[in-house]
């Protein structure tokens, strides 16, 4: 559930970009968008840590309330849900609950997840990925509610991004479309059916990432993912950050 890190990264970019008053403020602000970025990097290449949720998991309140809303939404768009998982940081904490869901095709897998908003209590952020193999070795993925950024991806792996509010129809139309534009109509693609294989395609899909990017020359790939996070104001802020993630 990187995508959320990448909100963080975010916002702190827009705060840079107003302006700060202080020269030591703005300093500050720029070493956080880069340990931002160094921690996406550290993220892309690592498997993740997930395990099953226990009783000490369980959701509750508005959360509890926002899954179960979203359970039904992704049923009525012909999803089944596999069930959970507890995304965890690297000290072994718990980040998040994923729900993982598959559609009828069997060629469409992704996940769902609701992440409390920092200082702001009772407020949650909605994610969702669909993300699809096919057998000539590309790899699709639609992200739902996220910003539209992101580090340096092999030119097989093809993405696109849509707003919360286009739903979940709108959503699986937009990824269907891609897997047409990019593999073709009626193309072949990896099936997937039990949470085991959604889970082992996305572990494909971070793996052929970790392998492209080991290849790439250090300083080349730094600078691309410095880009591709800062986007539009990497000409603004760019030198800035390289400099301090190059220290």
């Amino acid at each position: 559930m990187s995508n959320a890190l990448a909100v963080v990264v975010v916002a702190v970019i827009l705060v840079v970009a107003a302006g700060a008053a202080r020269r030591r403020k703005r300093r500050s602000k720029i070493q956080s968008v880069a340990t931002g970025i160094e921690t996406l990097r550290r993220m892309s290449t690592r498997d993740p840590r997930r395990r099953r949720p226990g009783p000490a998991d369980a959701l509750s309140g508005e959360q509890l309330a926002i899954y179960d809303a979203n359970t039904r939404e992704m049923q009525s768009a012909g999803l089944t849900v596999l069930g959970d998982q507890i995304e965890e940081q690297d000290d072994g904490s718990p980040y998040g609950t994923s729900r993982w869901f598959v559609d009828a095709t069997g060629t469409i897998g992704g996940w769902f997840g609701a992440l409390p908003v920092k200082g702001s209590p009772g407020q949650f952020r909605m994610l969702m990925l669909f993300f699809s193999e096919s057998d000539g070795g590309q790899f699709l993925t639609t992200s739902r509610g996220a910003p539209e950024l992101g580090l340096a991806r092999p030119p097989t792996l093809h993405r696109q991004f849509v707003s919360w509010s286009e739903g979940i129809p709108r959503a699986l139309d937009r990824h269907r479309s891609l897997i047409d534009s990019v593999a073709g109509a009626g193309a072949a693609l990896r099936r997937v059916a039990t949470l085991d294989d959604v889970l082992a395609l996305l572990g494909r899909h971070r793996r052929h990432i970790a392998d492209w990017r080991a290849k790439q020359p250090a300083d080349a790939l730094l600078e691309a993912d410095a880009r591709g996070i800062l986007r539009e104001r990497y000409g603004e802020l760019g030198p800035q950050v390289l400099d301090s993630l190059r220290r």
